[in-house]
Formats: C-alpha cells, structure tokens, sequence
C-alpha cells in the first residue's frame, strides 16, 4: 500500500498521541471525522499500524531499570537465539545488526537482581558467545 501526505500526517499524529479524539484529528486535517475513520481503519486492516498501545515513563516508575544489551551470538544459531530472546517479557525493543556486531535489546527490568536473572538466562542460551550490558543513567531523546 502506498501512504499519502494525509495517511503520513495521521500516523505522525498518532505516535505522538494514540488517544487523540478523532474529531481533533479530523479538524487537524481539514477532513470528516467519518474520512479520519475510515483512513485509520484502512491503516490497521492492511497493517500499516499494528496495534495501539501505552508507553511507560520508567523515569516515573518507582525502581524501573532500563539497559542497553549487546549479544554476540553464533552464526549457525543465530535464529534460535532471536526466538528465544524475543520470548523473554524484559525485551522491549530488540534489533538484529549489520557486520558482525550482533543483536542489541533495550531492556527494562523491575530491579538490579531481576536484570541480572535475565542477563544470567540470556548467558545461559546455546551460542551465546558474548553478552554487554549498559545501565541507561538518562533518556535524552526519545
């Protein structure tokens, strides 16, 4: 599916605020609120937007803990170790990268003993050949 000017403008509008009302959105665009509708839908249906969901501030969750980790894995097993890490509910965002550096995951943990659990189960993974983590001290962009 090809997106528009308008179909960029209403994604935009969404990621910054997924519970924008509809009509605010509609006079936003100079369109119907019933067009405005049927676009989002449309969205959805073809899958453009996946889902609509809510975005913890950790810095305001009481002992929330965010890091940065990096995973060497082994070739011959690399798409196992993606499923598995996929699997893990610590894995907030999780990217496969380029010219040998690896996966790199944004996790966030409820304390410092449960980071450790997670990192010590990642480590415990079949081909896990190196494992980095980097404590998130503050958010600059998001």
């Amino acid at each position: 599916m090809k997106l528009d000017d308008i179909d960029e403008k209403l994604i935009r509008i969404l990621s910054e605020d997924g519970r924008k009302p509809i009509s605010d959105i509609a006079e936003e665009l100079n369109l119907s609120i019933a067009t405005v509708r049927k676009r989002i839908q449309r969205l959805v249906d073809e899958g453009i937007i996946k889902k609509f969901t809510v975005v913890l501030n950790p810095e305001l969750s009481e002992n929330r803990i965010t890091s940065i980790v990096t995973v060497q894995p082994a070739t011959h097993r690399l798409n196992e170790i993606v499923n598995r890490l996929a699997e893990f509910k610590e894995v907030e965002e999780a990217y496969l990268l380029t010219r040998g550096c690896g996966l790199i995951m944004k996790v966030n943990a409820n304390s410092l003993p449960e980071l450790n659990d997670f990192i010590e189960k990642v480590r415990g993974i079949k081909g896990i050949i190196d494992i980095e983590n980097c404590l998130v001290l503050r958010k600059i962009k998001e």
